[in-house]
């Protein structure tokens, strides 16, 4: 339900009584696909785990955060120097 309420998922969910009923995830969002093919190199996602290893407690949004920041490093690597 948290990933629905971040726009990485969408869901149908039925709630009665605080007490969870349904729950059925319809698809991922643009956010979830965006994450998962910043993580989906074995590498980066090594790396990303790493990184928030350090910290207590990581949001999804900052993990993502982290991903990019990674990526963008790692091409960084190929890109020629002018």
């Amino acid at each position: 339900m948290k990933l629905d309420e971040t726009n990485y998922l969408n869901d149908n969910c039925v709630i009665t009584q605080y007490q969870l009923i349904e729950f059925d995830v319809t698809s991922i969002t643009w956010n979830g696909h965006k994450f998962l093919d910043t993580i989906r190199d074995p590498k980066i996602w090594k790396t990303t785990k790493n990184v928030a290893s350090h910290l207590e407690s990581i949001s999804i949004t900052l993990l993502s955060n982290i991903a990019s920041n990674v990526l963008e490093s790692y091409i960084q690597k190929f890109i020629p120097k002018v």
